[in-house]
């Protein structure tokens, strides 16, 4: 009996076996938990006086076991990337400032200050730029 493309005659190699990918490379696994450390960071940090007090240690425990393993450590691109969404969504939440913001919904007039999405915007250019460094292919750390 076959299953999906395995035989029990096919060697399989330690690496295949102990969760490598034949080019010797971890999963992106490392990359899922980069990513989850630092949105729950980010929400966090948002909901700081709610939840954030409870969540926010574990996050920050979370980044540090992945900081204290080397091999995990290629994990800072995702990292980069990861923290390049909360510049990017309050340039694009304050797209209409600088300055003072008013809209009329449903015969109210709403007003609020907006600061400059353009700081923000290049805040967010820098953190993709380094993660696209940091995860380029073949790049030896």
């Amino acid at each position: 009996m076959r299953a999906a493309g395995f035989s029990c005659d096919e060697p399989r190699s330690r690496r295949e076996v102990h969760g490598r990918s034949r080019r010797g490379g971890r999963r992106p696994a490392y990359l899922i938990a980069w990513a989850v450390v630092v949105v729950g960071g980010l929400a966090s940090v948002a909901g700081l006086l709610t939840f954030g007090v409870f969540t926010l240690p574990v996050c920050l425990a979370g980044g540090v076991v992945l900081l204290v393993r080397p091999s995990l450590r290629r994990g800072l691109g995702a990292l980069c990337a990861s923290a390049a969404l909360a510049p990017l969504m309050l340039a694009w939440l304050n797209r209409d400032g600088p300055g003072r913001v008013c809209r009329v919904d449903h015969g109210e007039t709403l007003c609020g200050d907006r600061l400059s999405p353009w700081p923000l915007l290049a805040a967010a250019l820098v953190l993709v730029a380094l993660a696209v460094v940091l995860l380029r292919p073949g790049q030896e750390r």
